[in-house]
């Protein structure tokens, strides 16, 4: 909205409305998309994310955020299905899944192994197609893996 915009960017109340107006004239189907969805919590109080979960407003005032919501919702809910897999597919005596913030995961892979299991967790994490049931992205998932190594002093 206007005024996170305005708090992000500085700017006055004017601007914001123009950036605004400029985003959407730009990418008319999301404004399209948000209104469907801000209208579906107005109405009903809730909104469906692509899995089949729902996120429900007690206050339908703030259906200004369902748009949000499907988009970071059904994020998380891809991340958190990728990790289970990479849990269920990598985790053994070579690989550990130590930590997941956000859309990272960290692993702990012994040193002999390491090539091989980059390209494992790279094929694994960019195949969001083999977690998402009946639902088919026509997107491709880039995945960026680092390789970093403890110094000896232990920085």
């Amino acid at each position: 909205g206007e005024q996170r915009i305005m708090d992000a960017f500085g700017v006055t109340k004017q601007e914001a409305k123009q950036i605004r107006q400029n985003y959407f004239a730009t990418y008319p189907d999301f404004r399209r998309f948000n209104e469907r969805c801000t209208a579906k919590v107005e109405e009903t109080g809730r909104i469906k994310i692509w899995s089949g979960r729902e996120r429900h407003f007690e206050n339908r005032n703030e259906a200004y955020k369902a748009m949000n919501s499907v988009i970071q919702g059904g994020a998380a809910d891809i991340v958190e299905r990728i990790m289970v897999r990479c849990f269920k597919e990598l985790e053994g005596t070579n690989c550990r899944m130590l930590l997941q913030v956000h859309d990272s995961i960290t692993f702990e892979v012994k040193e002999s192994v390491v090539p091989q299991y980059i390209e494992k967790i790279r094929t694994l994490m960019e195949d969001v197609n083999a977690v998402t049931g009946d639902v088919d992205f026509d997107v491709r998932f880039a995945v960026e893996v680092d390789y970093w190594v403890p110094q000896e002093d232990g920085k």
